[in-house]
């Protein structure tokens, strides 16, 4: 049972606050990504369009309008739906009140709450990415996954908008099944050597589109925009996969220091470094307890950090040539590396107990 309920009426109070925030303050200030094209478009209906991701929105923003006419109900709609899947997965956690207190605080951050509140493709991905957290943690803890509206709704939102997250979370729900069937520490690790050597040879087999595939992606972005960076990443052959430490870093981020210009810049790059630091406080913490202990638990930390490298490689691409899609497109799934976080570092055993036998509180 959550105990955080306060935090959670905190967190919907954000979230509208920042759906008006969006709408009557930063729309005059700058565009916000696509939310005039889903709000004016009238493209005619097709059942073909039911899969194409910008087709989708335009429907459902055609549907509300219909009904209630004004843009400010759209933007409403689009924010209770992110609201579902964000707080959804959050019901099934257990934890201190102070890592209650730290999660609610990472998930009312700017940027998040902002793309995640107004009509587009990035509040239905974190509706889609939270419910199946959801139902990552109901399986992880009971051994067997409900389908119902949440996750079907979850699932096609997510294979017509953001496909490429599907690897990722493809990732942890094998490893989450490998850690129940398989107790036997040898096993466990020739199954997942084989998984890492069958992904790397798949990477490589496939590196040469890969490559082309990435040199591709600047013709989708505006030299004209101030934010957009001249691809000086991807020149030579296999650079997508030599630029992985940069590319992550900034495609995380979003602007760098030296980008920082405004206080939109400025606001995007504080945000992207509290996440960073709060969440390496919180697994160092872990697995300094832990390894204080003796009871490292290598199964949980190659779970997640092998899962964030799954779902950094596929955004990194969208992300790295312009600070502000990579903020924008992080919303979709940065609560995702966010609650799992919290949820498998919690696992790392007895969290009230052995603070106690170490700290002696």
């Amino acid at each position: 049972m959550l105990r955080g309920i306060k935090l959670i009426d905190l967190f919907i109070a954000f979230k509208f606050l920042y759906m008006f925030l969006a709408v009557f303050v930063i729309a005059r200030l700058t565009k916000l990504g696509d939310t005039e094209l889903y709000l004016n478009s009238s493209i005619p209906f097709s059942l073909k369009g039911l899969f194409i991701s910008t087709d989708l929105i335009i429907y459902l923003v055609r549907i509300i309008k219909l009904v209630f006419r004004l843009d400010i109900i759209v933007h409403f709609f689009f924010c209770i739906t992110s609201i579902v899947g964000i707080i959804y997965p959050l019901k099934k956690l257990s934890l201190s009140k102070r890592n209650y207190r730290l999660l609610f605080f990472l998930l009312m951050l700017p940027s998040f709450g902002i793309w995640t509140s107004i009509v587009g493709k990035d509040a239905l991905g974190a509706y889609a990415i939270g419910i199946i957290i959801g139902k990552l943690i109901d399986y992880s803890n009971k051994g067997k996954i409900k389908y119902d509206f949440l996750l079907c709704s979850a699932l096609y939102l997510l294979a017509v908008l953001k496909p490429q997250y599907f690897i990722a979370l493809v990732n942890i729900f094998f490893l989450i099944f490998l850690n129940k069937k398989v107790k036997d520490k040898l096993v466990w690790g020739i199954i997942v050597i084989s998984q890492i050597v069958f992904c790397v040879a798949v990477l490589l087999y496939f590196s040469d589109t890969i490559d082309q595939l990435a040199r591709m992606m600047e013709q989708h972005f505006s030299l004209s925009s101030n934010t957009t960076r001249q691809n000086q990443f991807w020149l030579e052959k296999n650079d997508f996969f030599k630029k992985i430490p940069i590319g992550f870093y900034l495609s995380f981020v979003g602007p760098s220091l030296s980008e920082v210009n405004n206080l939109l810049t400025l606001s995007a790059f504080i945000e992207s470094w509290i996440i960073i630091i709060v969440m390496t406080f919180i697994v160092s913490e872990k697995l300094i307890i832990r390894i204080s202990l003796g009871k490292l638990h290598v199964r949980n930390i190659y779970m997640y950090f092998s899962t964030v490298f799954w779902i950094m490689l596929v955004h990194y691409p969208f992300g790295l040539l312009n600070p502000g899609s990579a903020n924008r497109y992080r919303s979709n799934f940065i609560h995702f590396i966010i609650i799992m976080g919290f949820v498998i570092f919690n696992q790392l055993y007895y969290e009230g107990r052995d603070l106690k036998r170490i700290y002696g509180k």
